[in-house]
């Protein structure tokens, strides 16, 4: 199938939870939940698939990078 799907962001760039801004990684466990590498939000979030919002799991929801323990700046 050459069609594919969004299932993460709106392709407008943003630092709300259904945006992203430039996404490098992805990983998909084995409930079919994506984790996202949201680099330029220093944040990784999890979609799930269907649902209109990604979570926050790593980094600062707001988007700021940091250099404290619960903050991250680039994640790849």
């Amino acid at each position: 199938n050459l069609t594919g799907e969004r299932v993460a962001g709106t392709g407008v760039s943003g630092s709300t939870p259904d945006k992203l801004r430039q996404p490098r990684c992805l990983y998909m466990d084995s409930n079919d939940v994506l984790y996202i590498c949201d680099y330029n939000n220093h944040r990784v979030q999890r979609q799930i698939i269907g649902a209109p919002n990604g979570t926050t799991v790593a980094g600062n929801s707001n988007g700021n990078s940091g250099n404290n323990a619960d903050e991250l700046n680039h994640p790849t």
